[in-house]
């Protein structure tokens, strides 16, 4: 405590007062700031300003009181928790003593002010202040956090109202673009194994969209066997390791016709990178896959027509009248040959097309060369596209002679051209008005087209792009990252799957992107398709709902206080933060899971005060739950090992929009500690908090209780323990606290239980004993000073055997109702006259013990103090001192280091370097010297010669930098003397040096170390008969 910072308020009107307790405060609390009034309204004025921790108020001053001070600062909130002692005399009257205490003061001080006491009442105003401030700082801190807690619940609510907004609209424009493009979505939740299908997607497999989706294990019913292993395959890949696919899958619908469906698919990972579902695009292309199946017969027929079979041929003479056809050519017209040779060919075209052909075959006959396509109807009278090749044949001269034409009914070939230019249209459709940006591109990165949200997203015409690299459209290093993706798409045929975000026109996005190779009928890769879809809204909620969230954990996770949350209407708690599982001392397994009203109190152990158990519904969190009360309680949390803990909770409701109580929440606090300060302040305001016997305050008030007929007579015995000051000075008060504790534990062995013992003084204690005569009380006192005695020397703890005893007096009431102050004088006047008669015999025997003990710690001490003693007294015989003023000199020498009782032998004797730290309190060892010895009459007169043997003459020297004729001439003397010794002996830390080289370095200091006239007194008189003086020492 004496390190800790305090600010002390001293109030008086006397200035001489308040120097003396501002002088004893900063020597005991050396961190202490003492701020001094001189009236009443002066120390208002600064108790408002400097809030200091406690105030030592004088009573009686001009103007205002001391009482009247003190109840106005009781009286303001902002000032009521600070302890007040009133500083007045010791015998003030009972009624003084009671307007005190009503008055709000919390101790008394006696004057003239008695250190130790003073001491022990600011360490306890002190510890009170610290504990009311805790509270008070606590109660600020709940109600920030309360607050701050409940306004980022608000933001957070905000927050995911909006997002769900946004999320509706995405949804809503998702569903509608799903049926513009006939694409369908789809998610398989690996955890639960459950589906969940766009509309669209029902619409596909011929299903009703009000009904739930079929589950995994009846997929394979919408699909071919063989699909459906294919489909498996891919899914079980996705499920491994992630792998995206896109399939072209047979189909069986619901009633019972094949369709052709392609599928993607492609895994979603948690934030640990742990894949949780598989999501995907489905779109029905059984058209596309009908036109594509005819064209490919048709294909297979033209082939088979060409290579397999001849052609259809007829050659025409010069008037284009058929003058040779072959049997496929019959057989596509359907007629007999008969019935076709020699007649004109235009006969058997369309009538449309006869015409032209009479037209056009002139101009054959002038070219050479014709190509043409007709209609012409079979013998059935069906419609037939043929197409025509033909060439002249000339005779030697150069005449005409008749044509070849080659014929092919191209009839399906036709028809599977209008059905893919229709194919077309719908694709151009599609590709024009879908939700995804679409862009084609050669191997090169050149663009080829763009759809209408591709140019959305990127801005401006397909004009601005087409037939330019993605090196030019786009800023590095976006163009070099696009053409780097399309050399790796062209190389697999794996869909590159990519998100970016991209600035374009000062706009910045997110898009997903998927980058598929192209390849033609040869299987040449001719190009790549990139399909972009902006996510830019999507991202923008993952990232403020992911942030809204951590932040949220965050907080609850990091709280000190306890937070639970549970779900409505049963109470199932959902979740319980860290704090909140220490207060239990249990894993969220044990007292979390599986947990509802019904069983909060048996697993959470919750306790009234009296140690019974709360009903159900009684807890904070079921009522906020049940009834949406909220409200706040305080019971006890009781642990598995018995160990009860308190605790304070507040539970509140948490609603929805229309007002239903959706959860509770309640946040708890451990205030066991709490509870065990104010337990500790209250003893501690009648108990003395070294020996935890009763205080004055308690000692006085029960002597009121106690003061009738019914206990007549009252006895009072004194008792005050010798030699403390001289143990708090030579070892510490440490050791001084441990002697006023064991003497305190002495006296309560000897006394009657009902006897009331207290520290009323430092070191002085008290004793009111009801129902005690004259003669009881003599032996009492009789037996305490001879068995104290004894027990305290028996059971001293530390190393110096000083001798401790007590001495004690009594008084005995006379009459009823004999004040306590005439009795307390009594027996103190009896316990200071046997007290001034056994001190005196007791100074040379204590001198002796603390010399005797320093010894012990280190011989080298004792050797040293009789050196320097002897050489010391040699120099003052030498500069012709009187005989008695030697002696003190030989005497001072001899004891001045007996300061060095209370420094730890490991430094005494330490080999190495002493540390700054181990050095200071080294240099402290002249002042507890003269401390020491000013405690008796007999050493007064060489109290100075100690203290200041290690000033230095220049003014270095310690502890007061005293120089020159400042420093006694008697301290000067064992200076020379100790440093001479200190320079020719071995000391743990270095060797010694010869008497010579130690007398040139005494010379080379004199005049900044030493007195030069000592030093010339040293050497010329003293060290030559050293030899001599070496003798004496032995």
């Amino acid at each position: 405590m004496e390190n800790d910072h305090m600010r002390i308020l001293a109030v008086d009107d006397n200035a001489d007062n308040l120097t003396i307790l501002k002088a004893l405060i900063s020597e005991a609390f050396p961190q202490t700031e003492v701020l001094c009034a001189s009236n009443g309204l002066q120390a208002l004025e600064m108790a408002a300003q400097y809030d200091p921790d406690m105030v030592l108020l004088d009573i009686i001053m001009p103007g205002m009181d001391g009482y009247e001070v003190s109840r106005r600062l009781k009286s303001d909130s902002r000032l009521s928790d600070i302890p007040i002692v009133f500083v007045t005399a010791l015998k003030s009257s009972r009624e003084s003593r009671i307007t005190a205490l009503e008055s709000g003061a919390e101790a008394f001080l006696s004057k003239p002010i008695d250190e130790s006491e003073l001491t022990a009442q600011i360490r306890a105003m002190f510890k009170i202040r610290k504990a009311t401030l805790a509270k008070r700082d606590e109660s600020r801190r709940l109600a920030i956090l309360v607050d701050q807690r409940t306004n980022e619940l608000k933001k957070s609510n905000e927050q995911a109202l909006l997002l769900l907004q946004e999320l509706k609209q995405s949804m809503k424009d998702l569903t509608e673009s799903q049926k513009i493009a006939h694409v369908g979505t789809w998610r398989l939740n690996l955890k639960t194994n459950q589906v969940i299908w766009s509309t669209e997607l029902y619409k596909m497999y011929g299903l009703n969209p009000m009904q739930p989706p079929p589950p995994v294990t009846e997929h394979a019913k919408l699909f071919t066997p063989k699909c459906w292993e294919t489909l498996s395959n891919a899914l079980d890949h996705a499920r491994l390791d992630g792998t995206p696919y896109e399939l072209e899958l047979q189909t069986v619908r619901a009633d019972g016709t094949n369709g052709w469906m392609w599928v993607r698919g492609e895994a979603e990972r948690d934030k640990d990178g742990q894949i949780t579902s598989i999501w995907g695009a489905a779109q029905d292309i059984s058209r596309s896959k009908k036109v594509e199946t005819e064209l490919r017969e048709s294909q297979e027929r033209f082939h088979l027509l060409f290579n397999k079979a001849p052609l259809g041929y007829q050659s025409l003479d010069s008037n284009g009248c058929l003058l040779e056809i072959n049997q496929k050519w019959l057989d596509t017209f359907g007629f007999d040959r008969e019935d076709v040779e020699g007649r004109w060919f235009g006969e058997f075209l369309c009538p449309e097309y006869a015409e032209a052909f009479r037209k056009r075959f002139e101009l054959f006959k002038a070219q050479g060369l014709i190509h043409s396509e007709f209609e012409a109807p079979n013998k059935s009278g069906e419609r037939m596209f043929l197409s025509f090749e033909g060439k002249i044949a000339y005779d030697e001269n150069g005449d005409f002679v008749q044509t070849h034409c080659i014929l092919q009914d191209i009839t399906n070939q036709r028809k599977a051209e209008s059905a893919l230019k229709d194919s077309e249209e719908r694709y151009k459709y599609l590709f024009e008005n879908s939700g995804v940006g679409i862009g084609y591109y050669t191997t090169d990165g050149v663009v080829i087209s763009f759809n209408k949200k591709a140019l959305e997203n990127i801005g401006g015409t397909l004009e601005d792009y087409a037939g330019k690299s993605v090196l030019e459209i786009f800023p590095q290093p976006e163009g070099e990252m696009y053409y780097n993706r399309i050399q790796q798409a062209i190389t697999t045929e794996v869909p590159q799957v990519y998100e970016d975000y991209l600035i374009f026109h000062e706009t910045a996005k997110w898009f997903s992107s998927t980058i598929t190779r192209i390849t033609d009928a040869a299987g040449q890769v001719i190009g790549v398709q990139i399909a972009s879809l902006d996510i830019t809204n999507r991202k923008i909620a993952e990232e403020a709902l992911s942030e809204s969230q951590a932040l949220l954990k965050a907080a609850f996770e990091n709280s000190q206080a306890g937070i639970a949350i549970a779900d409505a209407p049963d109470g199932k708690l959902r979740y319980v933060n860290k704090a909140g599982l220490l207060i239990r001392n249990k894993s969220e397994d044990e007292i979390v899971k599986n947990i509802d009203i019904r069983s909060y109190v048996e697993s959470w152990q919750i306790l009234h005060f009296d140690g019974s158990p709360y009903k159900d519904d009684e807890v904070p969190l079921a009522r906020a739950v049940l009834y949406g009360e909220s409200c706040s309680d305080e019971f006890i949390v009781r642990r598995d090992n018995m160990e009860d803990r308190y605790v304070l909770a507040n539970a509140a409701p948490i609603k929805n929009s229309a007002g239903e109580i959706t959860a509770g929440m309640v946040v708890f606090l451990d205030i066991t500690e709490k509870r065990k300060a104010e337990e500790e302040i209250n003893f501690l305001a009648y108990h003395d908090h070294l020996t935890n016997v009763f205080n004055r305050r308690y000692f006085e008030d029960e002597f009121v209780r106690l003061n009738g007929e019914t206990n007549f007579p009252l006895a009072i015995i004194t008792g005050d323990l010798n030699g403390l000051k001289l143990i708090n000075d030579s070892i510490g008060h440490a050791a001084g606290d441990q002697a006023i504790i064991q003497f305190a534990a002495c006296i309560r062995e000897q006394i009657r239980g009902n006897d009331v013992l207290a520290r009323v003084a430092g070191d002085e204690f008290a004793i009111i004993l009801p129902q005690y005569s004259d003669e009881e009380a003599s032996l009492l006192v009789s037996r305490l000073q001879s068995t104290i005695r004894i027990k305290l020397n028996d059971s001293q703890s530390f190393e110096t055997q000083i001798e401790l005893s007590a001495t004690f007096g009594y008084s005995v009431q006379t009459f009823v109702g004999q004040t306590l102050d005439s009795l307390m004088n009594e027996a103190e006047t009896f316990m200071y006259r046997r007290k001034f008669y056994e001190d005196a015999s007791k100074h040379s025997h204590v001198i002796d013990a603390i010399m005797n003990t320093l010894f012990e710690k280190s011989v080298r001490e004792q050797q040293h103090s009789i050196r320097v003693s002897i050489i010391a007294a040699a120099i003052a015989e030498a500069m012709q001192f009187d005989e008695a003023s030697v002696a003190k000199v030989k005497a001072a020498g001899a004891l001045h280091d007996i300061g060095k009782i209370g420094i730890d032998e490991r430094i005494l004797n330490k080999t190495e370097r002493l540390t700054d730290l181990e050095w200071n309190l080294m240099k402290q060892h002249p002042v507890r010297s003269a401390r020491i010895l000013a405690t008796i009459d007999a050493y007064l007169d060489i109290v100075p010669f100690v203290k200041s043997h290690h000033e230095r003459y220049d003014g270095l020297g310690y502890p007061s930098g005293l120089s020159s004729t400042q420093i006694p001439l008697e301290a000067r003397i064992i200076c020379v003397a100790d440093a001479f010794d200190a320079m020719t002996k071995v000391r743990p830390y270095r060797s010694p040096i010869t008497k010579e080289a130690a007398a040139e370095e005494l010379m080379r200091c004199a005049g900044s170390h030493f007195d030069p006239l000592i030093v010339n007194v040293f050497t010329e008189k003293v060290l030559p008969k050293l030899d001599i003086l070496a003798g004496l020492i032995q």
